[in-house]
């Protein structure tokens, strides 16, 4: 016996990634904590990448010395990987004492995901570049 059309419908909604990648599109457009789950999970991914993307483009912008040892090349990559090992852990720890079920938790931590990589990605757009120090492009 085939599923209905409309459940079928549902199921492909469902597992669509959110066009404009706000949150808030997981909860009104999805039902249940595994599909809101993996609908962040989607926007995640994405912030990830924006991220990524702001990291690099800083990172050309950055000398590899400097006579203030704080604004090299090689702290900002120290200043980088102690920020991702701090949202890994960080969210990893909220997850874990925010929810009780296994997809409770995958949902506290991809929320938290969220408020942190939104946070970066306000700081790499934000970076207070010093124009002595570093000219405009």
């Amino acid at each position: 016996m085939k599923p209905p059309a409309a459940l079928f419908f549902a199921s492909i909604v469902a597992f669509t990634p959110v066009a404009n990648g706000d949150a808030k599109d997981c909860d009104d457009g999805v039902n249940g904590a595994l599909q809101t789950a993996q609908c962040l999970g989607q926007i995640v991914e994405k912030r990830r990448e924006t991220v990524q993307t702001l990291y690099l483009s800083a990172l050309t912008k950055i000398p590899d010395t400097a006579t203030d040892a704080r604004s090299t090349r090689q702290q900002f990559e120290l200043e980088q990987a102690a920020w991702e090992k701090y949202e890994s852990e960080h969210c990893a720890f909220y997850g874990g004492v925010s929810e009780g079920a296994s997809a409770w938790i995958s949902l506290a931590s991809a929320r938290c995901e969220l408020k942190e990589l939104d946070s970066r990605i306000g700081f790499l757009k934000n970076i207070p570049w010093n124009p002595e120090r570093y000219p405009s492009d």
